[in-house]
């Protein structure tokens, strides 16, 4: 009973431990610049890839501009930015 109590223990320990290293891969820096924002209208709502990167197109929801990013830091990349009507940027 005390062998199969302890391993259930250190199993528990192992799984909590281990759990902030998954989620932070989880979470990149795309996820991590909304969830730091207040949602506002009008808020730049970053567009996300499932590894929390951004996307390589992102538009302004209020602006209508358009540009392409780097996916690790979301900033645009230089001449690629689109006003609205003008179309998409070729990422």
């Amino acid at each position: 009973m005390k062998t199969s109590t302890a391993f259930a223990f250190m199993l528990i320990a192992l799984l909590v431990l281990a759990a902030p290293s998954y989620a932070e891969l989880q979470i990149g820096p795309c996820t991590r610049a909304n969830m730091k924002q207040p949602a506002l209208l009008g808020q730049q709502i970053w567009q996300c890839d499932e590894q929390g990167l951004y996307t390589r197109l992102q538009c302004h929801p209020t602006t209508g501009f358009c540009c392409c990013v780097e996916p690790r830091n979301g900033k645009c990349i230089k001449d690629t930015e689109k006003a609205p009507g003008a179309g998409l940027p070729q990422c």
